[in-house]
């Protein structure tokens, strides 16, 4: 006969087994966003209020944004990086060099070539529209 003990031993080993293929079972489920964001990109143009700059005219920034969750940002000779997520609709963005203030831009349209973004900046609406860039990514 088998004691109570080695019963219980069995059994535990049992359960622990089948945690052990549930977990290996579960899929990650991420939001199929952070996918199409995470890439190379240029601005094409920003409207500011009614005022359209072409991405050329300023430089052409670029951002590259990371599926770990941070971007970088070149313009010209300077450059910056920070963190990145979304809330709903919402691209949040901090940035390392001031990692209290966080930038809000509403997705308007995000697909693997184009992101159209809206907020504010100083006070004035704006749109920004990037261009994907994706042999940099």
């Amino acid at each position: 006969m088998i004691s109570n003990q080695i019963k219980l031993l069995f059994f535990a080993f049992g359960i622990f087994m089948i945690l052990v293929a549930c977990e290996n079972t579960k899929k990650k489920v991420t939001d199929p966003r952070v996918q199409q964001m995470s890439r190379a990109w240029v601005y094409d143009k920003v409207d500011i209020e009614g005022t359209v700059f072409p991405g050329e005219q300023m430089g052409s920034p670029r951002m590259i944004f990371s599926e770990d969750s941070t971007y970088k940002m070149t313009f010209q000779n300077m450059a910056d990086s920070g963190k990145w997520y979304f809330i709903g609709d919402t691209l949040v963005t901090t940035t390392f060099s001031n990692p209290g203030e966080e930038e809000y831009l509403t997705i308007k349209s995000l697909t693997d070539s184009l992101v159209v973004l809206q907020g504010e900046s100083n006070g004035k609406d704006l749109i920004l529209t990037m261009r994907s860039l994706e042999e940099e990514k």
